[in-house]
Formats: structure tokens, sequence, C-alpha cells
């Protein structure tokens, strides 16, 4: 089950207890263009090496309570079952998938699953096996595919929207959370990926980590040399690729599992600072098929640690680069005493800072004129007293 050889993994036996709540509304109605998709092709034998992972152990918790209430939000699964030579992946299949994060950013997990092609992982090609793709462009909900074309995009862009928010609206049975962040020294990150059941569950279940980089500049047929590819699903952290299993069967309401991850990324691989944690609980359902239940994500876990983020009740902040001049807006629902914008590339080197004093509630706008950037991805950071908070910004 271990995938990378030259890996270290250490665990006791335990188990965790998922949820089981899935979208039963399956999306299917439209019709699926097979004209417009490019079927699979060679399939290479190499694939991306990933970070070292030095699990110290799986830790059941037979208490009911974790000391802080996990939050839960029932999240859907998008993801989009792509290849870097595909053309339909890079027209009709790119624009959708863009919009579908525009979208649901904010009550999904997204994920592009790159089977084949430069940005192979082998846990999206297990992810394309398991969902049954049988080409690219497709789109799944929690694993339930989505029939798209360019002729129905729109169409596809609507029902996933709509099941998403009604998905959001409802309490989950199973819910998790990456918490108490620490660096662990020699550039190796500690955290626990905490479980908890909300309700009794029958059957058993995997806990799942995923590294998904928000943005991947790499070429893409119909898109060329530097196309900047989202949210690419780079490999499994833990287990196989659709994780370990729990420690206990038919989980009781109330039953909670931490695992302790000890993380040492590999640079070279994949940006740290433009890489986000995915924790997945699946359902095994037997015979190597595994159905999605619920997940939870933490962007910026690098910048986190020995921080406090602010949040979006604080303040809001976002970004765009446009004619040459890249800007950021901060809509401030507090004051923010001794607050201040830096400008980062993705190595988290320094490009520009600005020291903005004490920001009263509203809408602050930031013209970063005084430097010339080239296309690429930048961050933006905000800091002050009460915290910080950080965002991506795609230079064209």
């Amino acid at each position: 089950m271990w995938r990378e050889t030259n890996d270290k993994f250490i665990f006791t036996t335990c188990q965790l207890k998922p949820t089981v709540t899935t979208i039963e509304q399956v999306i299917g109605s439209l019709n699926y263009g097979r004209d417009e998709v490019c079927w699979q092709l060679n399939w290479p034998s190499w694939r991306i090496v990933g970070m070292r992972i030095l699990l110290l152990g799986l830790c059941m918790a037979a208490s009911l309570s974790y000391g802080q209430d996990i939050d839960r939000t029932q999240r859907t699964l998008i993801t989009k079952t792509t290849a870097t030579w595909c053309p339909p992946c890079g027209g009709w299949g790119w624009d959708l998938f863009e919009h579908l994060v525009d979208d649901n950013e904010d009550a999904a997990i997204l994920m592009a699953t790159h089977y084949s092609g430069d940005l192979y992982s082998q846990a999206a090609d297990d992810f394309s096996e398991v969902f049954d793709a049988t080409g690219q462009p497709q789109f799944f909900l929690d694993g339930t595919r989505v029939s798209a074309s360019s002729a129905t995009a729109t169409q596809a862009r609507v029902a996933v929207a709509s099941a998403t928010q009604q998905a959001a609206g409802q309490l989950a049975d199973v819910g998790l959370e990456i918490v108490n962040m620490s660096e662990a020294g020699g550039r190796e990150y500690r955290f626990d990926v905490h479980t908890e059941f909300f309700s009794s569950m029958p059957g058993s279940y995997n806990v799942a980590l995923y590294a998904v980089e928000d943005s991947v500049i790499n070429s893409q047929a119909n898109r060329g040399s530097m196309a900047v590819h989202m949210r690419v699903l780079r490999e499994s952290l833990l287990g196989g690729s659709f994780g370990v299993p729990l420690s206990t069967q038919n989980p009781s309401a109330g039953y909670t599992e931490t695992a302790q991850v000890l993380v040492t990324p590999r640079p070279l691989v994949w940006k740290i600072l433009d890489t986000r944690l995915v924790a997945i609980v699946w359902a095994d359902e037997g015979n190597g098929q595994y159905r999605y239940v619920n997940g939870f994500e933490l962007e910026e876990w690098q910048l986190a640690i020995n921080t406090k983020e602010l949040s979006n009740a604080q303040a809001r902040l976002t970004g765009f680069g446009e004619s040459g001049t890249l800007q950021s807006r901060l809509t401030t629902r507090v004051a923010l005493p001794d607050a201040r914008l830096t400008l980062l590339d993705l190595q988290g080197r320094e490009v520009a800072q600005r020291e903005l004093g004490t920001l009263n509630v509203g809408t602050h706008q930031t013209d970063w004129t005084e430097v010339a950037l080239p296309s690429g991805i930048y961050l933006v950071r905000l800091s002050s007293q009460l915290g910080e908070r950080t965002v991506r910004v795609a230079m064209p």
C-alpha cells in the first residue's frame, strides 16, 4: 500500500470512522460529446516523486470530545480528469474547471487529476480508475460523473453549483480538521489530522491526506507552454491513493481519532507556499472501490504556523493582475492596527511592501505600481496585530 520505496512510514495500527453523507442527486442528464473528448492513450511508467512523509502514528481517541468543535460542513469533491496533451482539456474543459473553482471554492474541494502527461500522479491515476473515467476531460462530483461537453458546459456548471450548495446546507455525519501545526526543525512540519463522527456509521473507512498545488505553470495543449494549471493533485501523503484504514469499523456517534503527521516537503517537486493540504474520509466499498464521504482543506498551512490567521469575519483580501499592474483589494470588517501588505513571489521572497498603519472598517485598494512584475503567480500577505491573511494573485 505504501507507494514510495524511499519514504519512511511508521504507524501504529488504528482505525478511524467516517461519515457516509453523499449527494444522491446524480448530475448525468446532459449528453456527453465523444467527438470532443481525448481518449486514453499511452500511460507513462514514471510518476512524480513525492514528499517524504514520516507518519508518527494513528492515535485512537476513545473520548467523545477533542477539546474543540469540529466543523460539520458537508463539502463536495469536484474533480476533473485531465492530461496536458489533451486539446479539449485546454479548451472547453479548461474554461469549465475555472468556472467551477470560482463558483464553488468556498463550499467544495476541487482537484485537477492528471492521469497522464507532464503532471501525472499515481493518486490521480487511481482516482480515474475508481471513478471509472473513460477519457478526458471528464468531471466528477463526489465520484459521480457529471456529463459535460462544449455544448453543455454551462448547464453542467449550474448543476454542480446547485448540488454543492445543497450539500453545504446539510450537517455532515463526519468532520475533519488539520490542527496543531508547528515547525519540527530541518524544514519539517508537524500537524494533527483529526476525525470525528457525529453519527453512527456502518462500514469500513479510510482517512487520506493529499497535496494539491494551487497553480502550476506548465504546457497544456490548446493553452501554450506557460499555462497556469489550477488545483493540481500532486500526491497522496498518507498510505496509498485512498489513505489508510481507520481503526474501528461501524464507528458510533462521538468516536474520534487523530493522526499525527511529520512532513518533509520537497520543493523541487511542487511549490511549498502554493500547496494546500486536503484530508478526506473515504468509505471502503470493497474490491478496490471507494466512496467519498467528506473532506477538509487547509490553505497556506506553512504561513499559518506560529501565526494567527485572520478570519473572513475580520477581513477579506483579494487580488488581480491587469494591464501590467497587480492590484489588491482589502475589505476590513474590524479595525486592524499596524496593518501591512507584503507582496511575495512563490519562493517566499519579498517583492514589495506597504505600511498601512491602522485600517478602519471599509474597502482599501492597493496598486503595486512601483514594481514591474513578469507573468506568474504571486502572494499578497496582510499582517496586523490581530493576525495574518494571504492570497494568491495571477499576473497575466
